[in-house]
């Protein structure tokens, strides 16, 4: 039944190639440029086979990873056509550099009622805060391993709380305690905080919460603007400094400002900068920090664990695919690095319009299709 549905939504989807369906535009990236090179499927030629269809670079891209990334793309557009995404994107890099960037918008929709040119990473925002983190360790000699007290007034006199490290807050080896689901999230970050001096962190061998990586981007907020007292306008500005300027990404828009823990959900990204950060993942040198931290973040520590830095482990898989993602209002994603031969390849989905549990059904599948296609 599964196999029919699949092949059903791939007939979908080039059926709609075939009548040249006018509400089909695609965006694409040519892969030497990062940048989003505009409407390849217009009133012309609306939704055209050839601009569906993924025009990957000649040189740099090996058989394998053309073949597996080709193969994807194509089942992509199809799945998310047939379980009626209103639009969707599908971004890869390999090794420091940008294969392919589609955005499939399927309904017609006006740009701006979709969630405009950007995409909300939702919980993958985690492994962005990781970055930065790096980031500060590397530019601004920022200890990782320090108790977070010792850098954040806030957090100096809050017990157990003060004593954890934004190394630990992000890896997952303590968690804030059950309790924390109980703290308004309309609440200004002062009084987040002296809520969970009251409630202390536990020990973890699994954590995916959102709380750590909330507190440790503040942290590293707190560091870069100390005299500010909107701690959330110090996350924004500070971020610029540590992530956005390294990785020259230009359009960053915010989600969930109003909550409390928004540094862990808040961040949407155009295709461009979605493609530097895939970049960024895969390089083997980066632009701040080294290729082996960037990539030993995602891997959790101990191999008991799942996850890390944002960062989840795939079981079953070959090349050992680590992935980040979730769901947020109308968007799911995903991100999977790849181990490719001596480099990696990074891909990122995003999907509009469709149920979490069906993008991420999605997903799985392609995730074992690449998986299976690259050595």
């Amino acid at each position: 039944m599964a196999r029919a549905r699949y092949i059903c939504a791939l007939a979908a989807f080039f059926c709609v190639c075939a009548a040249a369906e006018p509400n089909v535009r695609v965006f694409e990236s040519d892969g030497a440029n990062t940048s989003i090179l505009g409407v390849k499927a217009g009133r012309d030629k609306p939704g055209s086979r050839a601009a569906l269809e993924c025009p990957l670079p000649k040189d740099g891209v090996t058989a394998d990873v053309r073949a597996a990334l080709e193969g994807a793309q194509k089942s992509f557009g199809g799945l998310c056509l047939g379980a009626g995404a209103v639009r969707a994107g599908f971004f890869a890099a390999q090794n420091g550099e940008p294969v392919t960037a589609r955005v499939f918008d399927f309904k017609g929709t006006p740009m701006d009622a979709i969630g405009g040119e950007t995409f909300a990473l939702g919980r993958a925002s985690i492994a962005l805060v990781s970055l930065a983190a790096l980031s500060a360790e590397e530019n601004f000699s920022l200890n990782l391993d320090a108790p977070v007290g010792g850098y954040f007034s806030a957090l100096r006199s809050s017990g157990d709380i003060s004593k954890v490290s934004i190394e630990s807050l992000l890896g997952g080896t303590v968690c804030v305690g059950a309790l924390a689901g109980k703290i308004p999230q309309y609440i200004s970050p002062s009084e987040y905080f002296d809520a969970l001096a009251q409630i202390g962190f536990v020990d973890s061998a699994d954590s995916s919460g959102t709380s750590g990586a909330a507190i440790a981007a503040y942290a590293l907020a707190y560091v870069f603007d100390t005299s500010s007292k909107d701690l959330k306008k110090s996350f924004v500005r500070s971020f610029r400094k540590l992530l956005w300027d390294p990785l020259q990404i230009k359009t960053v828009k915010y989600r969930r400002a109003d909550k409390v823990d928004f540094p862990a959900l808040a961040f949407a990204l155009s295709p461009d900068g979605i493609l530097k950060w895939l970049c960024c993942e895969t390089s083997p040198n980066p632009p701040f920090s080294t290729a082996l931290k960037i990539a030993r973040r995602r891997v959790p520590l101990p191999p008991s664990k799942r996850y890390s830095h944002g960062w989840f482990t795939v079981g079953g898989t070959r090349n050992r695919a680590c992935c980040t993602g979730g769901a947020l209002a109308a968007t799911t994603s995903l991100t999977a690095v790849f181990s490719a031969g001596s480099g990696s390849i990074g891909v990122s989905m995003f999907i509009e319009g469709v149920e979490a549990g069906v993008a991420e059904k999605i997903f799985k599948s392609l995730v074992s299709e690449i998986d299976g296609k690259i050595k």
